[in-house]
C-alpha cells in the first residue's frame, strides 16, 4: 500500500464538471490499494462536503486579490494566465512541508503542475487530462474579431504551447484523455514515454431510453458555464433547431448541468428551451429524448458527456472534430456528422425510425457496459503510482 497525495486547485465535489468527475473516480480507484490524501484551495472550504474513501482532506484558504496578483505575477515570468489565477503560495508551502509523507504524487490539470515540491522523490504525476493550449486554439478561431477574448484566448494559447512541452519534462508520467490529443503534442521522442493516454469511463446505470415518435427532447449535459458548452447550446438553439422547425419538426432543447443564474435566464428566454441546473441524476430529464448531442464546432469537454449519454442507451450524435478523439464504431455505436445537414438528416432519422434508433441505442448501452466503465478506463493509473 502507498500512500498518495492528490493536487488539486478545487475541490472535486459536486460532479458537475467533467474535471471533477475525472480527478474523483481516480482517487476512488486508486484508494482501493492505497491510502489517498487530498489537498486543494478555494476561497471557502466544503466542510459539509466528505469524500468517504479520502483519509484526510487539506484546505488552504485564498482570495480573489490573491488570484489576480499571482495571474498578473505569473504574466510577467510568460506563464499562463490560468496557472497564476489558481496558484496559492500557501499552499505550495504546505505541500513542501509535508512532501516527505508520500510514496506519490498526483497533480490535476496544467495549472496544478506549480505546486510541484523541490527535490521530491517520489512518483509526480502530472494529470493534464486534456491539452489546453489546442482547447484554446479551438475557441480563438470560432470567437469573433470583435470580442476582445479571442485576443486573451490566443495570448493564453501561445503560453500553454511553450509551458505544456517544458512542463511534462519535470513529471515522471503525464497523462492525457485522448490519443487525438497525443498526436497534437508535438513532444520530441524521448519524451512520449512519459505521456499516457488513460481515457474516461463511466458508472454503469440503468438503460432509460425507449423509442417513441412523440419522443421530442434533444439533451445537452455539460458545464454550461464553460465557454465552448455555451457556444454549442447557443449554435443548435440558432443554427438546428430553426431549420428542424422548417421541416415540420419541432424539438425541445434541454440543457442539464451547471449554469449561472443569467445564463439560465438568457437561454431559456428561447422558445421550446428548458436549463436545468445542479442535477445529480440528468437520467431522470431523458425519458422523453430523442437524442443526445456534444458540441457542434469545438472539440473540447465531449468525452464526459458522450459517455453519460451512451451509459443510459440514449442514441448520440457526434461532430467528426469531436469523433477522432473517441473509440467508438462511427454509425454504429454514434452517429458521426460532417456538416449541419447531415446532423439534421441524422436527428430526424433517430425521431422516425425505430428500428435505426434502437439499434443504435443497443450498439451504444452494450459498449459502455463492457468496455468503459471507471475500473477497466483507469486500470493504467495503478501501475503509473
Amino acid at each position: 500500500m502507498k500512500k498518495i497525495l492528490i493536487v488539486t486547485t478545487r475541490f472535486p465535489l459536486p460532479l458537475f464538471s467533467g474535471d471533477r468527475l475525472r480527478i474523483y473516480n481516480i482517487s476512488k480507484n486508486l484508494s482501493k490499494k492505497n491510502k489517498v490524501d487530498l489537498i486543494y484551495t478555494s476561497s471557502r472550504e466544503n466542510v459539509h462536503k466528505k469524500i468517504k474513501f479520502i483519509k484526510k482532506i487539506i484546505f488552504i484558504k485564498t482570495n480573489i486579490l490573491k488570484k489576480f496578483f499571482y495571474m498578473l505575477l505569473f504574466l510577467t515570468y510568460g506563464k499562463p494566465l490560468q496557472v497564476g489565477f489558481f496558484f496559492s503560495y500557501e499552499m505550495k508551502k504546505k505541500i513542501e512541508e509535508i512532501k516527505d509523507n508520500y510514496d506519490c504524487i498526483i497533480f490535476h490539470l496544467i495549472r496544478g503542475s506549480e505546486y510541484l515540491p523541490t527535490n521530491y522523490k517520489g512518483k509526480k504525476i502530472l494529470e493534464m487530462t486534456d491539452l489546453i493550449s489546442n482547447n484554446y486554439s479551438q475557441l480563438y478561431e470560432k470567437l469573433n474579431i470583435f470580442n476582445p477574448l479571442r485576443y486573451i484566448y490566443y495570448l493564453e494559447k501561445k503560453f500553454l504551447e511553450k509551458y505544456e512541452k517544458n512542463v511534462v519534462k519535470l513529471f515522471n508520467h503525464s497523462v492525457l484523455v485522448s490519443s487525438e490529443d497525443f498526436k497534437k503534442f508535438l513532444i520530441n521522442s524521448n519524451l512520449k514515454e512519459k505521456v499516457k493516454i488513460i481515457s474516461n469511463g463511466t458508472q454503469s446505470k440503468k438503460k432509460n431510453y425507449n423509442f417513441n415518435k412523440s419522443n421530442k427532447d434533444v439533451i445537452f449535459i455539460g458545464n454550461i458555464n464553460y465557454l465552448p458548452n455555451k457556444i454549442a447550446c447557443y449554435e443548435f438553439i440558432k443554427e438546428i433547431m430553426p431549420v428542424l422547425k422548417l421541416k415540420g419538426f419541432s424539438v425541445n432543447f434541454k440543457i442539464i448541468g451547471k449554469t449561472s443564474k443569467l445564463l439560465k435566464f438568457k437561454l431559456q428566454q428561447y422558445e421550446n428551451v428548458e436549463v436545468h441546473s445542479n442535477v445529480k441524476n440528468p437520467e431522470k430529464f431523458c425519458k422523453k429524448a430523442i437524442c443526445g448531442i456534444s458540441n457542434l464546432s469545438i472539440a473540447s469537454g465531449v468525452q464526459n458527456k458522450i459517455l453519460e449519454y451512451m451509459n443510459i442507451g440514449l442514441p448520440t450524435i457526434i461532430s467528426e472534430k469531436c469523433f477522432k478523439s473517441l473509440s467508438f464504431n462511427a454509425n454504429s455505436d454514434l452517429l458521426v456528422y460532417k456538416n449541419h445537414k447531415e446532423f439534421i438528416k441524422q436527428l430526424i432519422t433517430l425521431k422516425t425510425n425505430k428500428k435505426f434508433a434502437d439499434t443504435i441505442s443497443k450498439n451504444c448501452y452494450n459498449k459502455i457496459k463492457t468496455k468503459h466503465n471507471w475500473d477497466k478506463a483507469l486500470k493504467k493509473y495503478n501501475s503509473l503510482v
